[in-house]
């Protein structure tokens, strides 16, 4: 269990490239503060939350099925290691499923272990599971943004 890394998944009635496009609008569904790109390997983005930002590089996409985020930068201010996410990966897998496409999300290096991993475990299960969610099946994401932020509502 200390070695388990943080797993989820859900399910999105659209064609996995529509997926994949909702996944790479992070504006739309994680942050509305983001800036940079997603598109391509080698794009850099930052997501900020107040103090708190993590800075990714796309490190490999294989078209129609998975997506490789590499944190490269972090400032997690409400820990003692600010930088307890460097180096950590996101990685997104893409399944279709009939007209159904099974997303499974997996923060590579957030374990138990971490100091974040309750609190981050949390915040991925709101943004993943709530607003990602919302965003690929219903069209509207609930994004962080200067009146909201998940980390509120905890």
């Amino acid at each position: 269990m200390e070695h388990q890394n943080y797993h989820c998944g859900i399910t999105a009635n659209i064609p996995v490239n529509e997926a994949i496009a909702g996944v790479n609008n992070v504006a739309a569904w994680w942050t509305e503060n983001f800036s940079g790109s997603t598109a391509k390997i080698g794009d850099v983005f930052n997501v900020p939350f107040g103090e708190t930002f993590g800075t990714f590089k796309v490190i490999d996409v294989v078209d129609g099925q998975k997506l490789l985020w590499q944190v490269i930068d972090c400032n997690m201010h409400f820990l003692k290691n600010k930088k307890e996410w460097q180096d950590t990966q996101i990685l997104w897998e893409f399944k279709p499923v009939g007209k159904s496409t099974e997303i499974k999300m997996t923060h590579i290096g957030l374990t138990p272990a971490l100091e974040c991993f309750e609190d981050c475990t949390g915040g991925w299960d709101h943004y993943v599971k709530g607003s990602l969610f919302k965003l690929l099946n219903e069209g509207k994401g609930v994004p962080d943004h200067e009146d909201y932020s998940a980390k509120n509502k905890q």
